[in-house]
């Protein structure tokens, strides 16, 4: 962080107004932030190459062209062909 200081010739006061002002500059960038589509194929299947099982998980909410602001809540099925390996959890 010295080097830094030292670098751009900063004082302590014109550090912590330069500090401030990325601060304040990050912040004016949240509200720019567009909301997004849920888009694609709603499944997706999955095997490994011994073929013993065939996992198929397809995102049930939110729906397709549906709008996502902010936390949104997603849902999803899971359907197993073949030798059940067990689902411990899904993570998106």
């Amino acid at each position: 962080m010295r080097a830094i200081i030292k670098f751009f010739n900063l004082g302590k006061r014109s550090f912590g107004i330069l500090i401030t002002l990325l601060v304040l500059g990050s912040l004016m960038l949240v509200p720019v932030q567009r909301p997004v589509f849920a888009a694609g194929t709603e499944c997706q299947s999955s095997s490994p190459e011994s073929g013993a099982y065939n996992v198929t998980v397809c995102i049930t909410t939110p729906a397709e062209d549906t709008v996502a602001i902010g936390n949104t809540t997603v849902t999803a099925t899971v359907n197993v062909t073949g030798t059940n390996p067990g689902i411990q959890k899904l993570e998106f």
